[in-house]
């Protein structure tokens, strides 16, 4: 729970930047807990990464194994307004098929979410070097501009065009190059559903 990389774990209240570590919602200003600098990243230095989830189902057996993790983030929790109760399950499906779903529920006072599932993978294996040439297709049009720090800037654009174009399955070292830090946006997912 002391690892800063967040290998492998759910990034809540808010995934990615938070510029200043505040930001003002209903006329009200709130101040969080800055963990880069002075700007608040994926939720600040406990986030949901470093809380203990309480297991809902665990069911290994059968054909979709699955695991449902409950959370309840207080008022207050890394200067978030209103409690919030949120759900992550795991299932396995056939035809070697992960789907992760996350659901929030905001209790008592408007607050902003977005979840984020942060797994690393490395398809060939932990020995078999880095993953520039893995394929991958992500369903997704648009994503969230950064600037020169990568703090959202709030505008969402195209991916048209861009190294960030992967509507149509490419390597990930295909475009990296043409990015000064690597891949560090977030993906406004297009539709909905199991297939996407």
């Amino acid at each position: 729970m002391n690892d800063s990389s967040n290998f492998g774990v759910t990034v809540g209240r808010v995934a990615n930047r938070i510029a200043g570590a505040q930001f003002t919602l209903n006329g009200t200003l709130y101040k969080l807990v800055a963990n880069e600098g002075k700007n608040m990243l994926h939720g600040g230095p406990k986030g949901f990464s470093k809380v203990v989830w309480k297991v809902k189902k665990y069911s290994p057996e059968g054909r979709t194994p699955c695991i449902v993790f409950a959370y309840h983030s207080f008022d207050g929790e890394e200067g978030f307004p209103g409690d919030l109760h949120v759900i992550v399950g795991s299932k396995l499906l056939g035809h070697n098929k992960l789907l992760i779903t996350m659901k929030a529920k905001a209790l008592n006072k408007a607050t902003p979410v977005n979840l984020v599932n942060h797994a690393y993978w490395n398809l060939g294996g932990h020995n078999s070097g880095d993953i520039l040439s893995e394929e991958i297709q992500i369903f997704a049009s648009h994503y969230t501009h950064v600037d020169s720090k990568l703090i959202p800037t709030g505008e969402i654009v195209t991916v048209k065009g861009t190294p960030y174009d992967f509507l149509k399955p490419s390597t990930i070292g295909s475009k990296i190059n043409k990015l000064t830090n690597g891949y560090d946006i977030n993906y406004a997912l297009d539709g909905s559903g199991n297939d996407k």
